[in-house]
């Protein structure tokens, strides 16, 4: 067993510095197979799938991430991590349509505890007063409003991996609060360090 490297803040490493049992991972699975239980496109043994609706190329073989939208950009660790380790692992199994907090997946409370505990306060301070500004960037990153607190997004973090963002937003007695949610079956589609990394993916793509 590997030991848990905490998701990087963004810019303080790249997808090209992701260890090699990572790629290996993924070397070793039929590409077929991994297209097939991800949704992705395979193409002359190159995988093409959205992050949070962001297009994305994986080439295993030159163990290379490519963000289609901006080509000439290096690929932040997370979303490298989230990728390489979701088409090495993910099963063809459909989202269960029910939400789960990080710290309800098994193992989630103590990855999350202390400094590792997820960054929410940017969420806070730009949509704890000005909820509708949460559903417009929800929209733009392929998502809507849904059931939930005062109110709620629902985004796709990957094709078969659906995240959510709860908020209640601040009055006079409390201070806006936000809860990240994520998909019951997610494990069967990610490890718990590749679902924190998404998690950090959609809490910096919000606010960005």
């Amino acid at each position: 067993m590997t030991a848990y490297v905490p998701p990087m803040p963004p810019g303080s490493r790249w997808a090209d510095e992701l260890p090699g049992h990572f790629w290996e991972n993924l070397q070793n699975r039929p590409p077929e197979l991994a297209a097939a239980a991800t949704g992705a496109v395979l193409e002359q043994g190159r995988f093409l799938l959205p992050v949070l609706a962001r297009p994305y190329r994986v080439d295993p073989k030159k163990r290379l991430i490519v963000d289609l939208a901006h080509p000439d950009q290096r690929v932040d660790y997370n979303t490298g991590l989230v990728l390489v380790t979701h088409l090495a692992r993910a099963e063809a199994i459909p989202p269960a349509g029910r939400m789960l907090s990080p710290a309800e997946i098994p193992g989630g409370r103590a990855l999350l505890a202390g400094p590792h505990a997820l960054p929410l306060e940017p969420i806070t301070s730009l949509f704890g007063q000005h909820p509708e500004a949460l559903v417009r960037r929800a929209r733009e990153l392929g998502g809507d409003r849904c059931d939930g607190a005062d109110i709620a997004v629902c985004l796709p973090g990957l094709l078969r991996v659906p995240l959510y963002l709860l908020l209640w937003i601040a009055d006079e007695e409390f201070p806006a609060q936000a809860v990240p949610g994520v998909d019951a079956q997610v494990l069967h589609h990610l490890n718990l360090e590749a679902l924190i990394s998404l998690c950090h993916l959609m809490i910096q793509r919000l606010t960005e």
